[in-house]
């Protein structure tokens, strides 16, 4: 069994950041589509979607099961008008 004299010592103490750091560090982190989200920005299926992502056409990160789209990549694709069904 511990001493109290001695938890004070042994407890974590946790800075708080101020928001504008905490705002700043939110900017960094990208943004990426899901695979909803990007089916509904192109009005096409989930399985259209796939079929672009198994031929190449569509770039894309997994986490597990889970596909990830880079928004600016998509942005150029579109501005580029690249991505159709054949």
């Amino acid at each position: 069994m511990m001493n109290d004299g001695n938890m004070d010592n042994n407890r974590l103490t946790f800075r708080k950041k101020p928001t504008q750091e905490i705002e700043e560090k939110k900017k960094t982190i990208p943004f990426y589509y899901d695979n909803s989200d990007m089916a509904k920005m192109l009005n096409v299926t989930p399985r259209t979607l796939q079929r672009w992502r198994s031929s190449g056409k569509l770039p894309y990160t997994s986490i597990g099961s889970k596909v990830y789209y880079n928004p600016e990549i998509i942005k150029k694709l579109m501005e580029r008008n690249d991505y159709s069904e054949d």
